[in-house]
Parts: structure tokens; C-alpha cells; sequence
């Protein structure tokens, strides 16, 4: 995780609790930028594939590990089923809105 949400300890808990995994922060600048040079590096040949071209580019500049709480991993999992059903159920609704928008529009 990098960028300025990777600053904020909350938003690191966050995501390391709704992945239910650890997080790293990385301690890069311009880290889009870096990322569209390790792909024209891989692409050119300089490694042999992503995680080879990490080594180098990514692994010297992790910081440290932020653990998922599972106190909020357990409620996360618990909003994302609540989620899921509602996406499910979404389609027909969606149908129903753009019917609608496209009687209005005529």
C-alpha cells in the first residue's frame, strides 16, 4: 500500500482487516510512474517477470507490516455477505431504472 492512505493507520487496518491479510506499506514516490517503468523493464527484457523485476524495485522499500484486527475482519465479512445479497439483487432494479429513464427520455 502506498500513496497517502498508506500514512493513515486506520485506513491500513481497514484494508488489512477486510482482506483478512497483512499489509505493507510502501515507501516510494511517484509510485505509478515506477510501476509503468517496471512493466517496459519486464517488457524489454531486463527481468524475467513481475515478481523478478519486485526484488529490485519494491522489496528494499517496504515498510512495515500493519496485521488485520480480527475484531473487524469478523464484522467486515459480515457486511460483505450483507452486500453480496444486495448486488445479487440489483439487476432487475437497475432494468427497472434505466426502462424508466429511457420512457422519460423519448
Amino acid at each position: 500500500m502506498g500513496g497517502g492512505a498508506a500514512r493513515s493507520k486506520a485506513l491500513r487496518t481497514i484494508l488489512a482487516s477486510t482482506l483478512n491479510a497483512n499489509v505493507r506499506t510502501v515507501n516510494r514516490d511517484e509510485m505509478g510512474a515506477a510501476g509503468a517503468a517496471m512493466m517496459a523493464a519486464v517488457n524489454l527484457g531486463m527481468y524475467t517477470d513481475m515478481a523478478d523485476c519486485s526484488q529490485t524495485w519494491i522489496t528494499p522499500v517496504l515498510g512495515s507490516v500493519t496485521e488485520p484486527d480480527p475484531t473487524l475482519t469478523r464484522h467486515y465479512d459480515g457486511l460483505y455477505s450483507a452486500y453480496y445479497t444486495i448486488r445479487e439483487m440489483m439487476p432487475p432494479v437497475w432494468a427497472n431504472l434505466a426502462s424508466i429513464r429511457q420512457e422519460f427520455m423519448a
